[in-house]
């Protein structure tokens, strides 16, 4: 807050620059394979869809399109039942 009470925007620090983008080498399970094969969908499809849900990404141009507000609910739902924010580092 400013001396005067109210709130002062132009003193907040600006956001730090995002990560550049990682790429990640991976071995997919067969059975994750043929799953993704019995629906017609590619695996990169299903894991960017999960990311970007999870994320609130709309980056088609990049990959990224979330599927809605539900399918973002349960990947943030999924996220924080499995712990991910407190494993070990």
């Amino acid at each position: 807050m400013s001396t005067n009470g109210k709130h002062d925007t132009n003193n907040h620090a600006p956001n730090p620059p995002s990560p550049p983008p990682t790429t990640v080498t991976l071995t997919l399970p067969s059975v994750f394979i043929e799953l993704c094969q019995g629906h017609q969908v590619q695996p990169g499809t299903v894991l960017q869809g999960f990311i970007a849900d999870l994320c609130g990404l709309n980056e088609p141009e990049a990959g990224y399109l979330a599927n809605g507000e539900q399918a973002g609910d349960l990947a943030r739902w999924y996220y924080a039942q499995v712990g991910y924010a407190w494993w070990p580092r």
